[in-house]
């Protein structure tokens, strides 16, 4: 029967491939011929070091498609993260608080987030979830922050201990 010749696939409707078990060998022959295993094997020698610390953040702090945008969107690679996480004690660098620790069935942000300049890309530091937004909230702008620290101080009390007797 002419279906003998294609092979089983669980992934297509009609459960069958699309090429024929010869044309199949053939692609994978000529495809395999063409790749320097040396190369890939020096290269992959190379990286080691760089997999074990992508690997250990990954599974501290960010997952593997975290890992992918911070490379990049910032250019950072696991081993800069790991020595901006030390450098900073693993703590937010306007407040100084530590990342939450994970609750059982809660996702939630284990993480520092990279913190940067919007015009020159310049990475300043990493910060918590709430003053990573505030900083966004105010554009980096200093002159509202100034506006705001003076609001907040306008709001409060005259009385240094307002609620005691």
């Amino acid at each position: 029967m002419m279906l003998d010749f294609f092979p089983l696939s669980k992934q297509t409707k009609d459960g069958r491939f699309s090429y024929c078990k010869e044309c199949h060998i053939e692609y994978q022959q000529e495809r395999y011929s063409q790749v320097d295993y040396k190369v890939r094997a020096k290269q992959a020698e190379q990286n080691k070091p760089s997999r074990k610390v992508a690997t250990f953040l990954r599974d501290r702090y960010f997952s593997k498609a975290q890992v992918a945008m911070l490379k990049s969107r910032y250019g950072l690679t696991p081993t800069d993260m790991l020595a901006m996480v030390s450098d900073q004690d693993n703590r937010c660098k306007i407040c100084f608080q530590r990342p939450p620790k994970p609750v059982e069935g809660k996702r939630q942000k284990q993480f520092l987030c990279v913190d940067h300049d919007h015009d020159s890309g310049k990475i300043r530091g990493l910060l918590c979830d709430s003053c990573n937004i505030g900083l966004g909230g105010f554009k980096d702008n200093t002159e509202l922050f100034q506006a705001a620290i003076n609001y907040l101080k306008a709001q409060e009390p005259e009385d240094e201990h307002p609620y005691c007797w």
